[in-house]
């Protein structure tokens, strides 16, 4: 056995070796007996350089193995991670399945007493049972799935705790990239090719040394000793064409390989980038159905005290928060999806977990960045008076609103305007005091005009004109030459504003003529396009089109709540029509409907 060691390890071979031959009477007497014993070292073949570099290829093997076990353990951690996944989302759904339950039992019953008294149908009722049903055993089937206890259970409306992000793909990329890996396993490989070919093997060198003793009964016992060394080459055609054969396609398995990560990673965070979208509509339509929550429980309050008005009243409450609750289990589905998609991305391009790989994404956009454009009110002197200028204010903070364009009309309490307008100084928002007089075009109000402007200059310096010729009864017969008298009136408006240090700004219909536009630029500030009725970003966009020679940041869209069901419709037709039209000044009009919308209590 140690000799078979030496052998292996050391390149040293023990050879014994006995020949007896015999004459012509195969006598044993007449037999001559050779012994040889000698010990022999091979430099290369099996021997000592070539353990040596068998040892080397091993630890170049061990470098390459290393270099690829992120991508191993990642391998290997991807069933824990993707079961802590469903555990954690489980929990969540077992939460969620608890609330609907509870809702779904006095559902019922209220469903049963509506049937039996006459005031809902058998279906409503046979439906409702049949998601009791359901949900008792989804209940069922999460509670065994789940490991954790009933005391430990969280609010099933918030499903938060797991926040989305958004993946840095560029930050990935370089990932891939960095201290040259790719390059690195490249090398490694070829170095582990080469050894496989080195040419110095297929020559066989032997350093031997042996001694032999001959017993001839005719010559009597002789014996030798030797040492030498012999080398053995043999003829061996094509072996740098296929080791250069071989290398080339080491190299093209490693560009490939590279370009197949980078473009699955591409197509996966696109994949991922999907997901996001679907959790972003579904956190919009959880805003929808929570808004029709709030409205059915406020109708709630103000039902008939009788037991079928209160009844109504209340179902629709209870199927209103049914529909949340049903949402919140989608919104948990996709967010459950999400990660999964980035487990599933970081696995198959063998990153490890890095905070440059992720950034924050908002589901909340607006509470985020304040709600996207510029933002103006109009307010007309009846809201004005009915409402605390600390609530008005407070408003606007909320939807931050930066500008208002008040009433300043005889109906205005000008003790409060006053009061209103230090208060708004104080806060940061902007104030312009609105006149809307159409009789104000006619040559003989040019006084009246210009008089009613300077006392309200001494107020504020903004001015807004909510003047609309085209109201008028002879407008139809003579459209150009009141859009003349209006003109006029900007005119000289204009000037009595500049005297005073402020600005004037206009409304306008989005039917007019470009030429009335142009003219009106170098006197306005800004001009606010009244696009009442409008709820398509196609019709605003044709709206505009009068006013295209205007500079996008002096203008504004007027938009008109009483157009929209609910405030999360408004806020995304806000959205698009900025991403859309490039116009940022929104004006919403007016806060009394604004109120209304949001359903924002004026006591």
């Amino acid at each position: 056995m140690r000799a078979e060691d030496a052998r292996k390890e050391l390149g040293l071979d023990l050879r014994l070796r006995y020949n007896q031959s015999f004459g012509e009477g195969d006598s044993f007497r007449d037999s001559c007996h050779t012994y040889t014993a000698g010990l022999v070292w091979d430099l290369i073949d099996e021997g000592f350089l070539e353990q040596r570099q068998l040892a080397r290829e091993i630890d170049l093997k061990r470098q390459l193995a290393q270099l690829r076990y992120p991508q191993q353990r990642m391998l290997e951690l991807y069933p824990c991670r993707d079961n802590a996944i469903f555990e954690y989302f489980g929990r969540k759904r077992l939460d969620l399945a608890i609330d609907r339950l509870a809702l779904l039992q006095p559902y019922v019953q209220l469903l049963r007493r509506g049937y039996f008294s006459g005031g809902r149908y058998v279906d409503d009722l046979y439906r409702m049972e049949d998601e009791l049903h359901r949900t008792q055993t989804l209940v069922e089937t999460y509670a065994r799935r789940s490991r954790i206890g009933e005391g430990n259970r969280g609010d099933g409306l918030d499903c938060q705790e797991a926040p989305l992000v958004e993946l840095n793909l560029e930050e990935m990329m370089r990932a891939l990239l960095k201290e040259g890996m790719a390059e690195r396993a490249l090398w490694l490989e070829s170095q582990i090719l080469k050894n496989r070919h080195n040419p110095l093997f297929n020559l066989e060198l032997e350093v031997f040394a042996d001694t032999s003793a001959i017993d001839d009964p005719e010559t009597g016992s002789d014996k030798d000793f030797r040492f030498g060394a012999q080398l053995r080459i043999p003829l061996i055609l094509g072996h740098s064409r296929r080791l250069q054969g071989e290398m080339d396609q080491v190299r093209l398995k490693y560009a490939g390989e590279s370009q197949d990560v980078s473009l699955e990673l591409a197509k996966r965070h696109a994949g991922y980038r999907g997901k996001l979208a679907d959790a972003l509509r579904m956190y919009y339509r959880g805003l929808i159905l929570q808004e029709r929550f709030r409205r059915a429980l406020h109708a709630l309050e103000s039902a008939s005290p009788s037991m079928a008005r209160g009844d109504d009243a209340l179902s629709a409450a209870a199927g209103c928060l049914l529909e949340l609750l049903d949402a919140r289990m989608e919104m948990l589905s996709v967010q459950e999806s999400c990660y999964r998609q980035i487990l599933y991305l970081l696995t198959g391009a063998g990153l490890e977990y890095s905070p440059d790989f992720f950034k924050p994404f908002f589901l909340n956009t607006s509470r985020v960045r304040g709600r996207m454009g510029d933002r103006t009110v109009y307010v007309w002197s009846a809201t004005f008076n009915g409402l605390s200028n600390d609530t008005i204010l407070d408003f606007f903070a909320a939807k931050a609103v930066t500008r208002v364009l008040v009433s300043a009309g005889a109906k205005t309490r000008r003790d409060k305007l006053v009061e209103f307008l230090d208060a708004a100084r104080r806060r940061g928002v902007e104030v312009e005091l609105v006149v809307s007089d159409n009789q104000w075009i006619f040559p003989e109000k040019e006084k009246v005009a210009e008089q009613t402007a300077g006392h309200l200059l001494a107020l504020c310096p903004n001015l807004h004109l909510d003047i609309e010729p085209h109201t008028l009864k002879g407008y139809r017969l003579d459209k150009a030459g009141y859009w003349r008298l209006y003109l006029n009136l900007v005119t000289r408006l204009d000037g009595v504003v500049r005297q005073a240090g402020g600005h004037l700004s206009v409304s306008l219909p989005v039917r007019v003529e470009p030429e009335l536009v142009r003219r009106l630029v170098p006197l306005v500030e800004r001009i606010f396009v009244m696009a009442y009725g409008r709820t398509k970003v196609d019709g605003i966009r044709r709206g505009l089109e009068p006013f295209a020679q205007v500079d996008r940041e002096r203008l504004s869209i007027a938009l008109r709540p009483a157009d929209f069901p609910d405030e999360p419709c408004l806020e995304g037709f806000i959205d698009k029509v900025i991403k859309d039209t490039g116009v940022h000044g929104i004006s919403i009009h007016a806060l009394r409907h604004y109120l209304d919308l949001t359903g924002k209590e004026t006591q």
